[in-house]
Formats: C-alpha cells, structure tokens, sequence
C-alpha cells in the first residue's frame, strides 16, 4: 500500500471508509451469488433425478415389446421441459432405440455408462440409469439438461449486484465525506500548526483542541510539547547568543593578542637578524644575534600555532592544492631541523623506498605538518640518539605511508591517547613534571587537522617510556602530473610566506637616485627600526605615524615604496593604500601587520596590496620582498 503515503490524510480516510465498505458489500453479494448457484445445482439434480426415474418407469412397456413409437411418444412429452436438451432409450443390447433431442444435439449411438446420480460437465448436467422391470434390466435412459437458465439468473444477479455496489460505492463515498471530517480535521489542525512551527521556528503557535478523544489528548500533548520547546530555545537563543558571543570575543582576543604579541617582537628580530647577517661584526656578536633571532622566531611560532588552531578547527583555513613530491618536501622538513641534530649529534636516517610520491596537497601546510613531527622526534631523543624517516607504499594501493621513529623518551598508553590533543602534553609538562621540554601542546593537534584535510591519517605509537616513539603518517597519491609545486620556504610561519621570493637583494649605494620609501607605522619602535633597516640600505625614508601624517606625505612626496601598518590611530592601512592606488595605480605597497589571518590577508589584496608581511618579520624576508618589488631601483650616483 505504498501509493497510500503520498496521498492527503483526507482523501485517505475517504479511501479507507470506501475500501471497507466495497469489501463488506463485495464479500456479501458473493456469499449470495455461491449460495444461489449451489443451490440451483441442487435443485435442478433434484428435478432431473425425478424426471429420469419417472421416464424409465413409463418407458418400460415400450422396450420390452420393443413399441418405438410409444418410447418416441414419452420422450417427446419432455419437450416442456426447457431445461431438456436430449433424452435417449437403449435396449438391453446398449443400441439406440429412440431419442429426443433439441435443435443442434445429439446423443451417444450406444449406451454410456451408468452414473451415480447427477454428473455436472462443460455447461450440462447428465444422468444416465437403468430401466427395469421386476428386477431384469430392459434397457438404459439417458437424460442430459443444460445449465443456460441458470446462467442467465446468474447474469442478473452480477447486473443487480454491479448496480447495488456502485449506489453503494457513491453512497459511501459520499457518507465518507462527511465523516472523515470529524477526524481529519483535528490532525490536519494539528499539522498545519506543525508546518507553521517548522516554517517560521515560532514555537508560540498553538494547537486548537476540539474533542476530548484520542485526538484531542495527542493535540494536548502537542501543545504541551510546544511549550516546552519553547522555553528550551529560548534557552537555547539565549546559549547561542552567548556562545557567538564567546566565540567572536575568543577570536578578537586572539586576533589581538597576536597583535600585541607580534608588534614589539618585530624590532627585535628585524634587529636581531641584521646583525646576525652583519659581516662588519665580530662572529660571536652575529652568533649572538642568531640566538636571538632564533627564539624570537620561536616565540611567533607559538604566535602562529594558536592561530592554527583556531582556523582549522572553524574550517577557515584554505589549502592551495597542487601536485607536490612527498619526498621533496621531507627533504625540506629534514633541511629546517638539521641544526638542532647537528647540537645533539643525532643520528638521521632516511629510507625514502616509495616508488611514487606524488600527492595533491599544499606544500607549505604539508612541510609544517612533516616539520612538526620531525621537530617533537629530534627535541624528545636524547644526544647521540637516532632518529629515522621512512616512506613506502601501502599495501592498499593508492596511499603513501611515511613512519618517523625516533629513540627518545617515548609515550605511555595514556600519552598516547592524548597525543593529538591541543593544550595536553605527556607527563613532563604536567603540573609536578619538570617541563623541561616546554611547549604548548598545540604541534601534534593542528598536525592530525591539517592531514586530514588532506585526506590522509596520522597514528602514534610506543613501546612504553624511554623506548621510543614512532609516527605513521598516511596521504592518498595522485596520478596527475606535477603542475608545479607551492614553495615552503617558511613552513615556521606559512601565513607570512605570502609572495616571498629568493632573490637576492642588491647591493645599494649611495647617490641623488636612490628609491623612495614611506613607512607608516604607529609603533615607534617598529618606525625606527625600519627607518634605521632601511636607510642603512640607502633607501631614502620618510616615517608617518598616522593615517593624516602618511597622507600629508604622499601629497608631497613622491614615493617608490609604501610600507604600512594595517591598525593606525585615526584609520587603517586599507584606508590609506586605496587611496593611494587612486592616484598612483603602479606604486607597490607591503602590508606589515601583527594580523595575520586569511581574512586579513584578503583584504590586504583587495586594497591593494602587493604583499602581507605577518609581524615579527626578519630582514632577510623584507630584502627578498623589496628586490622582487623594487628591481634595480637602488641606484648608485
């Protein structure tokens, strides 16, 4: 009865209402038709019985004295009985000795066997017997009846009973009708109120209650329902409210704890890393430098995890997908973390025995994630410890498995099931460890979210405390022909990678020539810094603090290069660069900012921007930037 589920409740309780009473009908005029017709059997076996019986009787002088005309004459006297339709005498012998028969039937020429009592066959009932006298057999009566009167009551019944049931059919549909209004009005009450709730979600709406059976305590219980739904989603639009509200404050504390954490590391790095570059330096003052340079950088990694976090577990992080080699890309990763093999003298060793390593991924993400691993084996393996890479086919075809296993302190069973955990670390940074490896615990959770978003998997496992660790880390491969992979430079900082270049930066010297730059930056710090970076370079600077200073500026000057701060005190970056666009279409701008997610990016591009340095930001990438913005522009006199 599937046809029923699409079709409205009314026209089912009218359906309903008509298949029962068509059925009842049905069944009783059927009952009427079997009883009739068993019973015109009956009869007419009656009657035929008899008349046969009351014919052999009389027929008894004509055969013995062999009279055919008197046995004709008593057969002929059956004409008045339509139903007879041929009567035949046969001797003792069995031969024909007379017959009578109606227009287009016939009889047996000799006689057939005797019957027990009336035989019912192909639209005839057929009797045959003997016929005697004081016991000696004379002869045999064939008598044979047609069944067309019956038929043709039957007939009339079908006619009246086809009329019966279609009077009752209307009568019924239309008595359902009216009926099925009692109890589909009630439910389609109820469900119109239903759809109302659904529609508009105003959970206010109530059923109206109009009879005090079944269906009116279901309409009551509805109602109650209702109301306390009600009440639950205003405590729900209430939590909701809270919880955006929680989590746009999250995001405006970390976008601006990042801010301020970056911006006051920004001077000390550029700093830091020019001196570290600088060869008019003692070596250990540029070694000195380095170290400073080097945990700067760490501290912005931290920076830059917590944002991690946060965009992918929202799903804003976007991925640039492009046919990468694994194993290039691993080679980079061991690249990033060989000076600190090199201070424990750590064994690496490398089995890359894939026969293919292509995959569809972002390479900056997917060095982080191989970086990150890496980083974990070689800071938890003691000095003089080993650590191995190894990549290979899965045995499911289509997938590369990469293993990294180190000899460090390893993991207990309770480590490892917090080891993709964010903000959980292993017993040492617990509250009595000694957390002597530090860490926020952030590595390994943004690593498990951006292999998944990759399509792949990642497993740790351990033998147990100081036996090692080991990764296995699992990406689908691809059969799509490289089409030329994203560079990781800086897989430490991938959000500040954008459009960073290798390029050399010239040599700069004095002269009249020299390219003109303006830095807009509220940071004093920051300001001078690059003031000092940059006129050292023999750039020609000029500084604005403001968003009115930096436009007095540009009225007066004319400028080369537009470094600028995105948050000003009495505007933004945006503000400023579009403007400047509006008049000179061709000067390129550098965004440097301590915001540094995708949205902030975006926006940079849309000022118009040609590129965004996330804060804190070494010299060699400001260099590598310029070169590429400012080709040749450095002139001598």
């Amino acid at each position: 009865m599937t046809w029923l589920h699409d079709i409205a409740l009314q026209r089912k309780l009218r359906i309903a209402m008509l298949i029962t009473s068509t059925l009842a009908l049905l069944l009783a005029c059927a009952v009427f038709l079997a009883v009739e017709w068993v019973g015109y059997r009956r009869n007419l076996a009656q009657s035929i019985t008899t008349l046969s019986r009351v014919t052999a009787e009389n027929s008894t002088a004509a055969v013995a004295f062999a009279d055919k005309n008197s046995a004709k004459q008593i057969l002929e006297s059956l004409r008045t009985e339509q139903q007879m339709v041929a009567v035949a005498l046969y001797d003792a012998d069995g031969r024909l000795f007379a017959s009578y028969l109606r227009e287009g039937e016939s009889v047996p020429t000799e006689a057939p066997p005797m019957s027990e009592g009336v035989e019912f066959a192909g639209g005839r009932a057929v009797i045959v017997q003997p016929v005697v006298e004081n016991g000696h057999r004379l002869g045999t009566l064939y008598l044979r009846a047609t069944l067309t009167q019956m038929y043709r009551r039957m007939q009339v019944y079908a006619l009246v009973v086809i009329g019966v049931l279609a009077s009752s059919v209307v009568l019924a549909w239309l008595v359902a009708s009216v009926l099925q209004g009692a109890i589909s009005r009630p439910i389609l009450e109820l469900a119109e109120t239903a759809s109302a709730v659904a529609d508009g979600s105003d959970y206010s709406l109530r059923a109206r209650h109009v009879s005090r059976d079944e269906l009116g305590v279901l309409t009551k219980a509805f109602n109650i329902m209702l109301e306390r739904t009600q009440a639950s989603v205003e405590k729900a639009a209430q939590a909701r409210d809270q919880a955006l509200a929680a989590s746009r404050a999250k995001d405006e504390f970390l976008a601006a704890l990042s801010h301020e954490l970056r911006t006051p590391l920004n001077p000390v790095l550029m700093l830091a890393s020019d001196a570290a570059g600088n060869p008019d330096l003692p070596a250990a003052v540029r070694e000195d430098f380095a170290k400073i340079a080097k945990h700067v950088n760490m501290e912005a990694r931290l920076i830059d995890d917590l944002l991690d976090l946060t965009r992918v577990t929202r799903g804003k992080l976007a991925l640039d997908l492009r046919v990468c080699d694994v194993h290039a890309i691993l080679g980079d990763a061991l690249v990033t973390v060989q000076p600190d093999v090199e201070i424990k003298n750590l064994v690496v060793e490398a089995g890359l025995g894939a026969g293919r390593s292509l995959v569809r991924a972002d390479a900056v993400r997917l060095q982080q994630v191989f970086w990150n691993v890496l980083k974990n084996a070689v800071k938890f393996t003691p000095v003089n410890g080993r650590v191995s890479v190894k990549t290979e086919e899965a045995d499911i075809a289509g997938k590369i498995v990469i293993t990294i296993t180190d000899t460090g302190i390893g993991m207990t069973e309770r480590e490892i099931e917090l080891a993709f955990d964010a903000f959980t670390q292993g017993e040492h940074g617990d509250r009595g460890g000694s957390h002597r490896f530090g860490g926020l615990g952030l590595g390994l959770a943004i690593t498990r979210k951006l292999i998944e978003l990759h399509g792949g998997s990642i497993q740790a496992a351990s033998d147990g405390r100081d036996r090692g660790s080991r990764f296995v880390l699992e990406l689908p491969l691809t059969r799509e022909a490289g089409t030329g992979e994203r560079k990781a430079d800086d897989v430490d900082h991938p959000q500040r990678a954008t459009q960073m270049t290798t390029t050399p930066f010239p040599a700069a010297t004095t002269g009249r020539n020299r390219s003109r730059v303006l830095v807009v930056e509220d940071h004093a710090a920051t300001r001078t810094t690059l003031a000092h970076l940059l006129g050292r370079r023999y750039f020609h600077v000029i500084t604005a603090a403001t968003l009115e200073e930096a436009r007095a500026a540009v009225k007066t000057n004319g400028f080369d290069l537009i470094v600028s701060d995105i948050g000003l005190p009495d505007g933004s970056g945006y503000t400023l660069m579009k403007e400047i666009r509006a008049e000179h279409p061709v000067v390129p701008g550098i965004a440097l900012s301590g915001y540094g997610m995708e949205d902030d990016i975006h926006r940079s591009q849309a000022a118009g921007f040609d590129a965004h340095l996330t804060k804190p930001i070494d010299v060699k990438t400001l260099d590598d930037l310029i070169a590429r913005l400012l080709p040749g522009r450095a002139e001598g006199p």
